[in-house]
């Protein structure tokens, strides 16, 4: 399956390939688990703020677990050979 074709491809702008080499630089000196936990949680604040509501939290939660599950999917594929399909269920979230 060619990586383009993969609907979880990661299609690069200037941001996320800003973002990539940050990424690929942390991973060079061994500290991408703690970049990825630090990035989450930026994520997370970043995704709050846009929310107009603390109501539309839980739908913004499931729409980026979604595009992390196809990202890992992606991941999988591309560096591992592996094609898999990651399925997360939501079952509560509170504020």
């Amino acid at each position: 399956m060619a990586r383009s074709n993969y609907e979880g491809a990661i299609n690069l702008n200037k941001y996320s390939i800003e973002i990539k080499r940050l990424m690929d630089q942390a991973a060079a000196d061994g500290a991408s688990k703690q970049v990825i936990q630090e990035v989450t949680r930026i994520l997370g604040a970043h995704a709050a703020q846009q929310a107009k509501s603390p109501e539309e939290v839980p739908t913004m939660l499931r729409d980026i677990l979604e595009q992390a599950s196809k990202g890992i999917t992606a991941g999988m594929l591309m560096y591992h050979g592996r094609h898999g399909v990651m399925d997360i269920h939501m079952m509560q979230v509170k504020g």
